[in-house]
């Protein structure tokens, strides 16, 4: 829901929102009427009207962006907004698209991502319209492994390594390896539970020791 939907849900005033979150009366006026973006605010004071509101910070951000989809896609870049994952719902919320590759990473959170990025990649049936989203067209999502995180899906974790292994020669090097080394320290040191597949096992070793050395900071 927007600003204005959640006031109105819980009956309260722009001015109660501003004197209860801190934030000015001015700004929270303008994003009420649409003069200012969301995305361009400060860190806390998102943080601050997220607080009050009772909504985390990257529903807020994403649900102030679902409206104009012609221009989130064409013109919104990971500047606009606080993460990765409140980018991604903007942008592609309401498509029938499976995020992948250094997109998937980033949801994941297993790779930090890159500045101003502009596009998305994603797996879908069928070509879409907007230049920003990357299509890497499929029959079928059956075959994908994937995750949910509320109105988005992305490959997995095995998936996305998988993948990444698989079309090596034209992927991101470095979003792989980062992301490996992000896997590596959030399960305790260790490349355990990854199941990778036999045809990308010879690859995967040597690309992982370049995990651990970026992850032991070589």
């Amino acid at each position: 829901m927007s600003i204005n939907e959640l006031l109105k849900q819980q009956n309260m005033s722009k001015y109660r929102l501003a004197k209860e979150s801190t934030v000015p009366y001015t700004t929270v006026n303008e994003l009420c009427s649409g003069k200012l973006n969301i995305g361009k605010c400060a860190a806390a004071t998102v943080y601050k009207l997220s607080k009050v509101l009772g909504i985390s910070i990257d529903d807020l951000i994403a649900d102030e962006m679902k409206h104009d989809k012609d221009w989130r896609c064409k013109r919104m870049t990971s500047n606009d907004f606080l993460t990765n994952r409140a980018w991604h719902r903007a942008v592609i919320s309401g498509e029938d698209v499976i995020l992948r590759h250094t997109s998937a990473l980033e949801h994941l959170e297993l790779f930090l991502g890159y500045m101003n990025e502009k596009t998305i990649d994603v797996y879908a049936k069928r070509p879409g319209r907007y230049e920003n989203i990357n299509y890497h067209i499929v029959d079928s999502f059956n075959d994908i492994d994937t995750v949910r995180f509320g109105d988005v899906v992305c490959t997995s974790a095995n998936q996305t390594f998988n993948d990444m292994l698989s079309g090596f020669d034209n992927i991101d090097e470095q979003a792989l390896v980062e992301g490996l080394a992000g896997y590596y320290y959030s399960n305790g040191e260790s490349f355990n539970g990854l199941s990778i597949k036999p045809e990308n096992m010879e690859r995967f070793n040597f690309v992982k020791d370049w995990a651990v050395e970026y992850y032991n900071g070589g």
